[in-house]
C-alpha cells in the first residue's frame, strides 16, 4: 500500500484562506473521506501532523487536511469551512473531480456522500463544533464520525 500527498489548494476554487494536503492511497477503489481541520483553529500546518496523517491513508482512508486560516476566531473560519464543504462536495470541482485529474489518482474515488469523518485538534475542534451546530443534518454535514483530539473550548473574541 502506498499512500501520497498532494498540495491541491491552487484547484479549488474560492478556498483560498486554506492549504489543502491530500493524504490517500493510490490503489483504485472508492474510500471513506475524513476532513482535518489542524489545532490553533486551522493556523497550525498540516505537514505537522504528516506521519499520523500518512498512517490514516495507509489504512486506505482519504485524509483532506485544511490548514492556514488568516483569522482564528471560530465563527470566521466556520464560515471559510462552511465554503470549503461546498466546494469540496462539488462534483464538477471538488474532490472526485480532483481525484479523477491526477494521474496517481485516477481511479481512486472519494466517498463524500456516504463515508465522511470530521476530525479536529485543538482549537480545530471548535471550528468542527460550530459548524455542525450550525449546519447539522444539511447535504454538507452528512457526517458518519466525528473524532476530537485534544478539544478545547474557548472564547472567540
Amino acid at each position: 500500500l502506498k499512500a501520497t500527498s498532494a498540495t491541491i489548494n491552487s484547484f479549488i476554487p474560492d478556498i483560498e484562506s486554506f492549504d489543502v494536503n491530500i493524504y490517500t492511497t493510490t490503489d483504485n477503489g472508492t474510500y471513506p473521506v475524513v476532513i482535518f481541520l489542524t489545532g490553533f483553529g486551522g493556523l497550525v500546518p498540516a505537514a505537522v501532523y504528516s506521519n499520523l496523517l500518512t498512517k490514516i491513508a495507509d489504512q486506505k482512508i482519504i485524509v483532506i487536511a485544511l490548514s492556514k486560516i488568516e483569522n482564528i476566531t471560530a465563527e470566521y473560519v466556520e464560515q471559510k469551512f462552511a465554503q470549503f464543504m461546498i466546494n469540496i462536495t462539488d462534483p464538477t470541482k471538488g474532490a472526485k473531480y480532483l481525484f479523477e485529474k491526477n494521474p496517481l489518482t485516477t481511479n481512486v474515488v472519494p466517498d463524500l456522500e456516504n463515508q465522511l469523518a470530521f476530525l479536529a485538534q485543538s482549537a480545530g475542534c471548535h471550528v468542527l463544533t460550530v459548524y455542525l451546530t450550525k449546519r447539522c443534518g444539511t447535504q454538507y454535514a452528512q457526517v458518519k464520525l466525528l473524532i476530537l483530539m485534544n478539544p478545547v473550548d474557548r472564547s472567540s473574541s
